[in-house]
């Protein structure tokens, strides 16, 4: 094998990934059948060194993308060794943070055999063939418009309990004594805990409930929802339309939340009302807001380098879930503007959705 010094480059998109060993082997059966459909007689497709067999380990996330590689190799250079072309440097334009990400489907409990991102699959698969790789990553386009929960964020209380404060109030005027307190961690109900912002600079504060509700940052009201007047997808569509307020936060300081919720019907008509003693919640969210120019810059100049781009892309929870249709075919955050530029110029490009 050649011993060139090789570079896998990350950039996330808007994708998670979320894959089942069965699931797996359905979708590389299904690529195996495209690949043997291409016409041998084509002077400009020649088939090339097929990766789809029985000796795959069904466990590894990287079945599906190596499958487009060798498809896309086969395309635009002739017959290649899958193992040669995993020693050039690759791009790769893809997925989600670097981390590992939680996948909820709806409602439902889900207990996955194993999660990845297609940052850890791709690496581990590459890194299998060859230890040199030095991987880096860049971001390349925005995650999602709407703002993640706070999750490590939060910071520990006085009390020994980790997570949200949630105090619970007999009536509707948080006044009296406090009738049950619990601490939740991540989810999508909290009341008063603080934060510690990851990066300085401007960042975005979301809220979307179910009744009436009120955020407050160090005590200073900063969203007032509680007239929402339109619907939203999430929580079975029974809470308003996320309100956002923009605020600059600095790395590393403390910053107190609070809200405030009272548990209501809405006003709206097309709420099922009879949801209500069911169905229920508070979510808050902070995104930090990002050069978008910047990030697909610095893409497209790390993707001129490489002799392979790999281009994942998908739909979010931005775009579509269990309460709420698509409103239009195109890709998320920017993410056709991405394939178009990074396709202008001229590469082996495997776009993979």
């Amino acid at each position: 094998m050649p011993s060139i010094q090789s570079t896998l480059f990350y950039a996330a998109a808007a994708i998670n990934i979320l894959i089942i060993p069965k699931h797996v082997k359905v979708s590389a059966t299904n690529m195996s059948d495209a690949i043997k459909t291409i016409p041998e007689h084509s002077p400009a497709i020649k088939r090339g060194k097929e990766v789809v067999g029985t000796t795959w380990d069904l466990s590894n996330g990287s079945l599906i993308i190596l499958a487009l590689l060798n498809y896309r190799w086969a395309k635009t250079q002739g017959p290649s060794n899958v193992e040669e072309k995993l020693m050039a440097v690759v791009s790769v334009l893809s997925g989600w943070y670097v981390g590992l990400q939680y996948f909820k489907i709806g409602i439902a409990a889900v207990n996955p055999y194993y999660i990845t991102t297609p940052y850890d699959a791709i690496a581990a698969q590459l890194r299998e063939q060859n230890q040199s790789f030095c991987i880096s990553f860049e971001q390349g386009m925005p995650v999602s418009r709407t703002p993640p929960t706070l999750g490590n964020q939060i910071v520990k209380l006085d009390s020994a309990c980790d997570g949200l404060r949630m105090d619970f109030y007999a009536g509707n005027s948080f006044e009296g004594d406090i009738v049950a307190t619990s601490f939740w961690k991540d989810s999508h109900i909290y009341l008063m805990s603080v934060i510690k912002p990851s990066v300085s600079g401007p960042h975005i504060w979301g809220l979307t409930n179910t009744g009436k509700a009120k955020l407050y940052i160090d005590d200073q009201l900063i969203i007032d929802n509680t007239d929402g007047s339109e619907t939203s997808g999430s929580f079975m569509g029974c809470v308003s339309r996320e309100a956002q307020v923009n605020m600059s936060l600095v790395k590393g300081q403390s910053y107190h939340v609070r809200v405030g919720n009272i548990v209501v019907t809405p006003s709206i008509k097309a709420y099922d009302n009879t949801l209500f003693d069911k169905a229920s919640g508070i979510r808050i969210g902070l995104l930090p807001i990002h050069d978008e120019k910047a990030m697909l810059q610095n893409a497209i100049q790390v993707a001129k380098k490489a002799d392979l781009v790999l281009i994942v892309v998908g739909l979010n929870a931005d775009e579509e879930k269990e309460g709420g249709d698509r409103s239009s075919i195109s890709l998320p955050l920017g993410a056709d503007q991405m394939i178009q530029a990074i396709t202008s110029e001229p590469s082996n490009v495997a776009i993979i959705v």
